[in-house]
């Protein structure tokens, strides 16, 4: 029996001028009730992340992003102990004024422009409030790996790849 091939994901964080961070809430499915930037799976593999990247965002908030603007700035594994492991890259966008005026709402997810300092983490996916301070303060080229036990976070590691040290960890504790 083979190998599955991992589900890759891709997820953008649009900033604009007035320091918000567009956020959607989800509907239905495993994320309904939690916000997550814009997040979705890789559906043309043979399309680069940025261009799925781009493609997602203009299905769930019909925003028209434009790729060379797009920074890369994550990757990170994400383990299930119960289900399917996926890759994650993170992206993120400075819309211009304009940009961040246009858009409609999907049927699957509530978008909406919140404040950097009141990003709801205790209504996100608990990864989020780990690596979402480090690219909004600028932090680009992190890696990393996140296990999972369904929602519960067992433990993690993020890791910048420029110079290969530990931006943060954590191990469960053995019980003694």
């Amino acid at each position: 029996m083979g190998e599955r091939a991992k589900t890759r994901l891709v997820q953008t964080l649009i900033l604009n001028q007035l320091d918000e961070v567009l956020l959607v809430k989800w509907k239905d499915g495993d994320l309904k009730g939690k916000y997550t930037g814009c997040l979705g799976e890789v559906e043309d593999v043979k399309a680069s992340d940025q261009a799925n990247a781009v493609a997602i965002v203009q299905r769930l908030v019909g925003l028209e992003l434009q790729p060379d603007r797009m920074q890369k700035v994550a990757e990170f594994a994400f383990l299930e102990e119960r289900g399917d492991d996926c890759d994650e890259v993170e992206f993120v966008y400075h819309a211009s004024r304009a940009e961040a005026t246009r858009g409609r709402q999907d049927t699957d997810v509530e978008a909406r422009w919140i404040p950097i300092n009141k990003i709801p983490y205790s209504h996100m996916p608990a990864d989020d409030e780990l690596w979402y301070p480090l690219v909004l303060r600028d932090k680009r080229g992190l890696s990393g790996m996140f296990r999972f036990d369904e929602d519960k976070l067992l433990d993690f590691e993020i890791r910048d790849v420029c110079d290969g040290s530990l931006v943060s960890s954590h191990a469960p504790r053995v019980q003694r």
